[in-house]
């Protein structure tokens, strides 16, 4: 796991609430040959989990909306 948090384009996070932790999510941004020629356009590959007894209440909605800025 510290070698993945050292990786300059990860993005890794435990997904809390009321300090319980209920799930994770991370990804790795990628640039890809097809993308737009601007240097700043990247893509990521992104990748949650939620435990079960909590699914279905936008958990994971909304840390992926909270990463989107």
């Amino acid at each position: 796991m510290a070698q993945q948090f050292a990786r300059p384009d990860a993005i890794m996070g435990a997904l809390t609430i009321n300090d319980q932790v209920i799930g994770d999510i991370g990804g790795l941004r990628y640039r890809p040959q097809t993308l737009d020629p601007e240097p700043n356009s990247w893509e990521i590959s992104l990748g949650y989990t939620v435990r079960p007894d909590r699914w279905g209440e936008g958990i994971a909605t909304c840390a992926v909306a909270l990463l989107g800025g």
